[in-house]
């Protein structure tokens, strides 16, 4: 079961990471994902994003 956790994990980490490089970028100016401030002043774009959504969602259930 961990090494199952730890797969899915990963997963779900190469698809955000996919999801900044490939969409993020090119809609946002900055995207400096590691300040608090990227996130406050990008808020209703996530907030929007149907990918996140679904994302936070799967993580939530597994």
């Amino acid at each position: 079961m961990i090494r199952n956790t730890y797969t899915f994990e990963q997963e779900n980490i190469k698809e955000f990471r996919q999801r900044v490089t490939n969409v993020w970028i090119t809609d946002l100016k900055k995207t400096d994902i590691e300040t608090m401030d990227f996130w406050i002043k990008n808020r209703e774009y996530i907030q929007r994003a149907r990918e996140m959504k679904n994302e936070l969602f799967s993580r939530i259930e597994n």
